[in-house]
């Protein structure tokens, strides 16, 4: 069986700890480097070539998002897990536009973040369920005003 190769970063040293010891519990998932600063994150990315980055609760936004955006530049065949405390539809947006390709809040339970590293090696992604009903709004917003400008364009 090939393990899946995951790199966890964050900047407290108990988060890393406890991510490291959940997924060290399952025999199909292997840490390969455990990082505290965006720039480790994204050399230890390029030294360890994991196969999911997770980045943990500990960065502030624009700390996630630098990390996903030079991730992506740098090695954007590797998917990468935002986890959040506050899980908000604006945030969510500015990481999937950044290239991430899940975003999970603090209520994910153990299995929910294990299934989430699992989906991404496998080439999907992981939502946070909470925030659905928002983006189903936005996108819903969205149609609604491209129809409009159908709409007009068509009069005219």
């Amino acid at each position: 069986m090939q393990k899946t190769r995951v790199l966890i970063a964050d900047p407290a040293d108990l988060a890393r700890q406890g991510l490291r010891g959940l997924l060290s519990t399952h025999e199909d998932l292997e840490v390969v480097a455990s990082c505290k600063t965006v720039d480790e994150v994204v050399s230890e990315s390029i030294a360890q070539s994991p196969d999911v980055v997770l980045l943990g609760y500990g960065f502030s936004e624009p700390q996630r998002l630098e990390a996903v955006r030079q991730l992506v530049k740098n090695r954007p065949w590797i998917p990468v897990l935002v986890l959040t405390d506050h899980p908000e539809l604006d945030a969510f947006l500015s990481c999937v536009r950044a290239g991430a390709r899940g975003y999970l809040g603090g209520n994910v339970d153990a299995s929910g973040l294990i299934e989430a590293v699992r989906k991404l090696r496998s080439g999907g992604c992981a939502m946070e369920p909470s925030i659905v009903t928002d983006l189903f709004a936005y996108l819903s917003q969205a149609v609604e005003a491209s129809r409009r400008a159908a709409h007009l364009a068509d009069k005219s």
